[in-house]
C-alpha cells in the first residue's frame, strides 16, 4: 500500500473548491466522516515514472502559426507577449505541427485566465500528458507539497502556476520545477509529487436510523459478506464509526489504496476502470472483463439506467460521442466514489470525491456520464 499523506496545511490562493478539513455528513448511510489525503505509490512503482524534461513543452499537433496565434489571441494575451511565444528559440513548425518552449518568465507572465484556455486546449491534444492528466485534487491547501523536500523557488512556483479545470485546482507544469532544482533530491521530488493520487478515507457510524443503515449498505443483498459487522453496528453492539472499507465487498476491501502489480497483468494488460465496477460485487473476479468488448456487453445486459447515483453499487460511465465507455466508477456513499484512474501501476484504486473523478473524464473531453445500477439478479452472484 502507497503512503498516506494528510491534506492540512495553508489554504492555497484563489481556492474556493472542497475544503481539505475532514467534513461529516449524516444521511440513510447512517453517520461518515471523509477525509482527503494524498496516496503515493510504492517505490517499486514510483521508479516507472520518467523524470520531466527541464523545459517546458506545448505540443499542438495539427495546428500552424496563424491558430497558435488565435489561440493566444483568446486567452487574452497582449500583442507583445504573443510575439514573444512566436519568436524564434520558442516557436518551432514540427512535421505535422507547432511547438512551443515557453520560458519559466513566460508561463509566470500569462495570469490564470490566459493559463486555463491555453492548458485546456493542450490537454485536448497528444503530446501533452501533464495537461490532459494534471495533478488535480478538490482540496485547496498547499499541504499538495507536504512532506516534500522541495525548494522556496519550486513551492513558489507550484502556486504561481496553479490553473482551474472547473471546481478544481490544478498543476501541469513539473518540468518548471524541474528547472528551478538545485539538486537531484529536488528533481527526485517533483517524480514524488506527480506520482501522487488524491483520495479520501471514511469512516462509518450507524446514526439514528438503523434499519435505513442496514438497507443501505446491505445493497439489496448484493453486500452479503459484509452483513455480520453491519447488523452489529445496526443493533448497537458495536459502538463508535468503523473504517469503510470493513463495509464493502471483497474486491474493494482487497484492493482499495493499493497499485496494481506485474502480476495482475493477463495478456500483458493490467485491471482497468471496468473490470474494477463489474466485479465490484462478485465473489471471486473474472479476468475476461479485461477486455472492452466483454465489458461492454456486462453493462448493456446487467445493469439498467437510473437518473442519478444513489445507492451502494450503483455505476457512472462516462461515454464518448460514439457510445464507448472512457471510465467507469461505482457509487459508495454520498459524493464519493470507488475508482481506477487508468491501467498504469501509477493509477491506484481509490475513494475519491466524485467531482475530482468527473474532472478528469467528463465534458472537457465531451464525454457525457451515465448513471447505471446492477439488475435485480446480481451479476456473478
Amino acid at each position: 500500500m502507497g503512503r498516506l499523506l494528510p491534506l492540512t496545511d495553508e489554504a492555497m490562493p484563489d481556492a474556493s473548491a472542497v475544503s481539505a478539513d475532514t467534513t461529516r455528513r449524516t444521511g440513510r448511510w447512517g453517520e461518515i466522516e471523509v477525509t482527503p489525503f494524498w496516496l503515493e505509490p510504492p517505490d517499486l512503482a514510483a521508479s516507472q515514472f520518467s523524470v520531466p524534461d527541464q523545459r517546458p513543452v506545448w505540443r499542438l499537433p495539427g495546428e500552424n502559426r496563424a491558430s497558435v496565434t488565435a489561440l493566444l489571441q483568446r486567452a487574452g494575451l497582449g500583442p507583445e507577449v504573443i510575439a514573444a511565444f512566436l519568436a524564434p528559440g520558442t516557436f518551432f513548425e514540427e512535421q505535422g505541427g507547432i511547438a512551443i518552449l515557453p520560458s519559466l518568465a513566460q508561463l509566470y507572465a500569462m495570469g490564470l485566465p490566459a493559463r486555463q484556455v491555453i492548458y485546456e486546449r493542450l490537454g485536448q491534444l497528444p503530446g501533452n500528458p501533464y495537461h490532459e492528466f494534471p495533478l488535480m485534487s478538490a482540496a485547496a491547501t498547499t499541504s499538495w507539497l507536504a512532506g516534500l523536500e522541495l525548494s522556496a523557488e519550486q513551492r513558489h512556483a507550484f502556486v504561481k502556476l496553479l490553473w482551474r479545470r472547473g471546481a478544481l485546482l490544478a498543476f501541469s507544469d513539473p518540468s518548471a520545477l524541474v528547472q528551478l532544482a538545485s539538486s537531484s533530491r529536488e528533481i527526485a521530488e517533483v517524480t514524488r509529487l506527480f506520482g501522487r493520487t488524491s483520495a479520501v478515507r471514511i469512516r462509518v457510524g450507524r446514526g439514528s436510523d438503523a434499519a435505513a443503515f442496514l438497507d443501505y449498505w446491505s445493497a439489496g443483498g448484493r453486500n452479503r459478506e459484509a452483513l455480520p459487522l453491519l447488523r452489529s453496528l445496526a443493533e448497537g453492539r458495536l459502538d463508535g464509526a468503523v473504517d469503510i472499507s470493513l463495509l464493502l465487498p471483497p474486491l474493494c476491501r482487497e484492493r482499495l489504496y493499493t497499485h496494481p502489480a506485474l502480476g495482475d497483468a493477463i495478456g500483458g494488460q493490467l485491471p482497468d476502470c471496468n473490470w474494477t465496477t463489474l466485479s465490484f460485487f462478485a465473489a471471486t473476479p473474472r479476468r475476461f472483463l479485461m477486455d472492452p468488448k466483454a465489458a461492454g456487453l456486462q453493462f448493456e445486459q446487467n445493469y439498467e439506467n437510473i437518473p442519478a447515483l444513489s445507492a451502494l453499487g450503483d455505476v457512472a460511465c462516462f461515454v464518448n460521442h460514439s457510445g464507448g465507455i472512457e471510465h467507469s466508477c461505482v457509487h459508495i456513499v454520498d459524493d464519493v466514489v470507488f475508482t481506477k484512474n487508468g491501467v498504469s501501476p501509477l493509477a491506484p484504486w481509490v475513494l475519491q470525491r466524485f467531482v475530482e473523478t468527473a474532472a478528469f473524464y467528463g465534458e472537457r473531453l465531451g464525454n457525457t456520464v451515465k448513471f447505471f445500477r446492477p439488475k435485480a439478479t446480481p451479476p456473478g452472484r
